[in-house]
């Protein structure tokens, strides 16, 4: 909060300023010290999907049997790329933008070896999440997430990236229950549709191939 910069969420919700290009998020990762990937490995996301799955059934038992087929959708489909250094919690409240251009990277801590697929399915994720939240500001937001969706497709494998983004949004789909949001339940449900289409996305798109 000190620091100077307004985050990428601040700056997508007050829409005063333009948004980084695509071009400049992998630019950024490109950026992490190699060293890096000599850290303890990030888990993957879809590694995760089992995990915040069991979760959501605890709570939401009339959920359980679709969210675990979810999660093993994605724990099947999400394929399996190159170990590099990754940020590990890669999302737009991690980065500061002045003028249109990242300025700034948040909360290191979380850095280590993983994959690429991760850190820009967490950047997705959290940004179709986020016009969920912000519904005046959903256009905004969706229309920015898919110019990155669109480039990322050219960097990594289109349908792992889905999965992965999936997965992100569904151990998102964990926290209205875990801060005890009022209408968690609602809320809950809305993120666990987002998660079947990002799964739906990715299943059509590897139909196509």
């Amino acid at each position: 909060q000190a620091m100077p910069r307004q985050t990428m969420r601040d700056a997508l919700l007050s829409g005063q300023q333009s948004m980084p290009t695509p071009a400049e998020v992998p630019a950024l990762l490109d950026r992490l010290p190699a060293e890096l990937v000599e850290a303890p490995p990030r888990r993957s996301w879809a590694d995760r999907a089992g995990h915040y799955a069991a979760v959501i059934a605890g709570v939401l038992p009339g959920h359980a049997d679709a969210v675990r087929r979810l999660a093993e959708a994605i724990t099947a489909g999400a394929g399996e790329g190159p170990v590099v250094p990754v940020h590990g919690d890669f999302y737009e409240n991690q980065l500061q933008v002045t003028r249109g251009r990242i300025t700034g990277l948040l909360d290191l801590d979380t850095a280590g070896g993983g994959e690429r697929l991760d850190d820009l399915a967490c950047l997705l994720g959290h940004l179709s999440v986020l016009a969920q939240i912000h519904r005046r500001r959903a256009t905004a937001i969706n229309r920015l997430g898919s110019r990155y969706l669109a480039a990322f497709d050219a960097t990594v494998d289109p349908v792992w990236l889905r999965y992965r983004t999936a997965a992100v949004v569904l151990s998102l789909a964990t926290g209205p229950h875990r801060v005890q949001q009022p209408g968690w339940q609602a809320v809950t449900d809305r993120r666990l549709r987002l998660a079947h289409q990002w799964a739906e996305a990715a299943e059509s798109y590897r139909r196509r191939r």
